[in-house]
């Protein structure tokens, strides 16, 4: 097979989908998906540490790692279908 690494920005639908679209064009299937994305937020590797920080500051991670992971899952989903 063919591993296919690309730097992509999770938090730009477009990105993830032009991804999708090389892949479509170059190989016209998708045989398995890994991703995992997370953000993590330049102030969450500053002082105060992350313990002492508002818990809200992880309302980020969940931005972009849950949300991310269903995004290019349904965007990969026609290529796994095939």
């Amino acid at each position: 097979g063919v591993g296919i690494a690309r730097a992509v920005d999770h938090r730009d639908d477009e990105q993830v989908r032009a991804l999708f679209d090389e892949i479509a064009a170059t190989h016209g299937r998708l045989d398995v998906l890994v991703n995992n994305a997370i953000w993590i937020r330049d102030d969450l590797q500053q002082k105060p540490p992350f313990w002492r920080q508002e818990i809200g500051v992880f309302d980020a991670y969940h931005g972009v790692g849950l949300r991310s992971g269903y995004v290019a899952a349904v965007l990969a989903m026609p290529l796994l279908l095939k």
